[in-house]
């Protein structure tokens, strides 16, 4: 399935338009929406089975100078999206389903999920392990940091480096922070 681009108003939200774009000429009823940067969860049923909410992922794209200012990509979690951010009430909402990718996609987001959880235990001071080691600008490839704050961690060796997406990241604690 391709994308469409089409012109919505300029203080029409990106979650309002793939909602309005996903129930435009069908008979399609949402029930839960949620935006995370470029990217629309949405979990809905259909008129001719509305007993079965299943979740579409919208990839969306904004460009304010063309009059055509806004595109969209649905990606129906049966096709196996890549995005696995949406939310544990969206997720919460979805009925019971046998397709391999859905259920393969409703694991991936619960698993990031329960990783962000787990970022809460670690404060400043907190001393954490990748399970995958990140390669430096210096050649060298670190796993183990200690938290500093936000996206920064004080490396083994005594550099500040910062980890983008860290929260994302599975990771083991190592050493945590005396009470």
């Amino acid at each position: 399935m391709g994308a469409v681009g089409y012109h919505v108003p300029a203080n029409q939200t990106r979650k309002q338009s793939a909602v309005e774009y996903l129930t435009k000429d069908c008979n399609t009823t949402v029930h839960y929406a949620s935006a995370k940067g470029n990217v629309v969860y949405i979990a809905y049923s259909t008129e001719t089975e509305p007993d079965v909410v299943s979740a579409v992922v919208c990839l969306t794209w904004a460009n304010n100078r063309d009059y055509y200012n806004f595109t969209i990509k649905l990606v129906d979690e049966n096709m196996g999206p890549n995005d696995c951010d949406a939310p544990g009430r969206l997720l919460a909402m979805l009925t019971p389903t046998d397709n391999d990718y859905a259920n393969e996609w409703r694991k991936d987001c619960r698993n990031l999920i329960d990783r962000r959880r787990a970022t809460n235990k670690v404060k400043a001071g907190t001393t954490i392990r990748l399970t995958e080691s990140l390669s430096f600008s210096d050649g060298v490839d670190r796993d183990t940091f200690t938290y500093v704050k936000g996206s920064k961690f004080r490396s083994a060796d005594g550099y500040t480096v910062t980890v983008r997406r860290w929260r994302d990241r599975p990771f083991t604690i190592v050493e945590p922070v005396a009470a």
